[in-house]
């Protein structure tokens, strides 16, 4: 089905959405700079397992920045950092070049790249800062756990690293991570079904996004605990789904996929509904509720709710998939084990 691909996690926050808007007035400023063509699109990412503040992609025509630039007082750097990507843009679309030789540098002047900015690396700031408030965020969804022991030894540790690094608890307030599982011009009823199978599982709230050339983009908001955990849950079940799928195919005449992918996913879905303890669930709801407010905030825009279904093609290979969803599994995973015991008790419908 097409769904393994690299995928990368994104952080949303009002500080964020409010530097995303100061670069794009930036990027209008060195419009007659720029020459025709769309200019790319900005988002903010954790580079920290890397050496780079920024990197532009060619391919998606987009500019990905590290995300502590965003925070208070670094308007400087992530200026000149979004202007020395902004040089590759401008590179790449006169030249086809992406390196840091003469074209880009004559890009940089001509742009306005401060001094040092022009440079294949530029020094990083408050690295050990912004690990650990990601810790910290960790740290809180765990918090949540419905094990006291677990809960409580969670807190006390995300409180001492506040207290060491100098972190209030405003600091995580209004902050989203995304990540896109998938990206395609038209998305299948059964993989539909499929967002809201991980939605329920893992909290994360599903937006179908649409993109640049009518692509759409299936995306998955929350914290960072939830995202992980709806990125696993969608790698996982349709791993499952296509080991079904080529199982039944290669022993059943006339074998129907589409169909047969329709059936399992309706069936996974009836069984989450029907395995889920009230007390998860209501605590699940609330969670998908509360990213889908912070999104609303945030985005500072409205999620439209839409109704789809599907024609079945072949009732055979339909409730042959229905039939099949009863053997599918999640491991339990200790960090997970509360919320992948609903789909793993294995009830069928």
């Amino acid at each position: 089905m097409g769904y393994h691909q690299l995928v990368e996690i994104r952080l949303i926050s009002s500080e964020t959405i409010k530097a995303i808007s100061c670069l794009q007035a930036l990027m209008r400023e060195k419009k007659m700079f720029l020459g025709q063509g769309e200019n790319p699109r900005i988002i903010f990412a954790d580079l920290s397992s890397s050496s780079k503040l920024g990197y532009y992609d060619s391919m998606q025509n987009l500019i990905v920045l590290e995300a502590g630039l965003a925070s208070k007082g670094r308007e400087d750097d992530m200026g000149s950092v979004f202007l020395h990507e902004l040089a590759h843009f401008k590179n790449w679309n006169e030249n086809g070049l992406l390196d840091h030789g003469s074209a880009f540098h004559e890009c940089c002047r001509i742009l306005g790249v401060p001094e040092g900015f022009e440079k294949a690396k530029v020094v990083r700031n408050g690295e050990k800062r912004r690990s650990a408030l990601r810790r910290i965020e960790k740290l809180m969804a765990l918090s949540s756990s419905p094990f006291e022991a677990e809960s409580a030894a969670a807190l006390k540790k995300a409180q001492a690293m506040m207290l060491e690094y100098n972190i209030t608890s405003e600091d995580g307030q209004d902050r989203l991570y995304a990540v896109a599982v998938l990206r395609k011009n038209r998305f299948f009823y059964h993989e539909k079904i499929l967002m809201q199978v991980v939605q329920m599982l893992s909290g994360a709230m599903n937006v179908i996004e649409k993109k640049r050339n009518d692509v759409n983009e299936a995306v998955f908001y929350g914290n960072i605990d939830q995202i992980e955990f709806a990125m696993y849950l969608w790698e996982h079940l349709a791993a499952e789904m296509e080991e079904r799928a080529a199982v039944e195919g290669g022993r059943t005449r006339g074998f129907d996929k589409r169909s047969f992918y329709d059936g399992l996913a309706e069936g996974l879905l009836s069984r989450v509904r029907g395995n889920t303890a009230d007390g998860l669930d209501k605590a699940l709801v609330l969670s998908i509720n509360g990213n889908r407010n912070a999104y609303r905030r945030l985005m500072d825009t409205r999620l439209h709710t839409r109704s789809f279904h599907t024609t079945v093609r072949d009732a055979s290979s339909y409730n042959d998939g229905k039939n099949a969803s009863a053997g599918i599994r999640i491991p339990a995973k200790e960090k997970h084990a509360a919320m992948s015991k609903r789909i793993a008790a294995g009830k069928t419908t």
